[in-house]
């Protein structure tokens, strides 16, 4: 099934804020408390963080809402949280893709930062994340053409 992304849009935070809470329940957090998740990642709270990032939602063909989001600020990855039910599927690495070119296109910055939950550290290893002595990792990247999709597009 093709991944789509597109611009988080109001009404996205609930399935947002459901997808952190499934990684949550699924031992995928270790390093959030559930306090931390209920508090950072509310419905309301996850919106207003949203508006002030660039943050992006992907769907499947077949499911109306998303099963996965990240958001970028600067040249720094903030988020990126996959449904647990997809993962190993190829979708996280299609949106860390997407991300990394929507950073290029919008800072024009080829070196970029992330820090990573520890479950995820061999998931960004594989994708060419090295770690940076101070508990972020780095990427060095080559420009490439991202579009980003519209209402239109799909």
């Amino acid at each position: 099934m093709q991944l789509h992304i597109k611009p988080f849009k109001e009404g996205d935070e609930f399935i947002c804020s459901k997808i952190v809470n499934l990684c949550f329940d699924a031992g995928l957090l270790r390093d959030f408390t559930k306090k931390c998740v209920d508090e950072h990642y509310a419905p309301e709270i996850y919106l207003a963080f949203a508006n002030d990032y660039l943050t992006y939602v992907g769907y499947l063909d077949n499911i109306n809402e998303p099963i996965i989001f990240g958001a970028i600020a600067d040249n720094e990855i903030t988020d990126l949280f996959l449904n647990p039910n997809y993962h190993n599927k190829g979708y996280g690495k299609e949106m860390l893709s997407y991300l990394e070119g929507e950073i290029i296109k919008y800072t024009n910055e080829s070196e970029f930062f992330l820090n990573p939950e520890s479950t995820s550290i061999n998931f960004y290893k594989k994708q060419g994340y090295e770690y940076n002595g101070d508990g972020t990792f780095v990427k060095l990247l080559k420009k490439n053409n991202i579009k980003i999709l519209t209402e239109e597009d799909l």
